[in-house]
């Protein structure tokens, strides 16, 4: 039971960043430039893209200085 609690409880820290990502026009543009700037760093054949976790690794500590940022997560 307290397992399922605390999956629960991960599953909801993790879209309510990603809502305040999409809803905050500041953490949006740090989001995006952590983006640009893996992009830029790590030009891969096979993946066009990066993964959403390490762009959210590279940025994490601008996104926590939001004072908006949800607690807790």
């Amino acid at each position: 039971m307290a397992e399922d609690f605390l999956k629960k409880q991960s599953i909801d820290s993790l879209v309510a960043a990603a809502e305040h990502i999409r809803d905050c026009e500041r953490c949006r543009r740090v989001y995006g430039a952590a983006f640009d700037a893996l992009k830029e760093k790590n030009p891969v054949i096979h993946y066009p893209q990066p993964h959403p976790r390490f762009v959210l690794e590279e940025c994490s500590r601008e996104l926590h200085a939001c004072e908006r940022w949800p607690i807790g997560i």
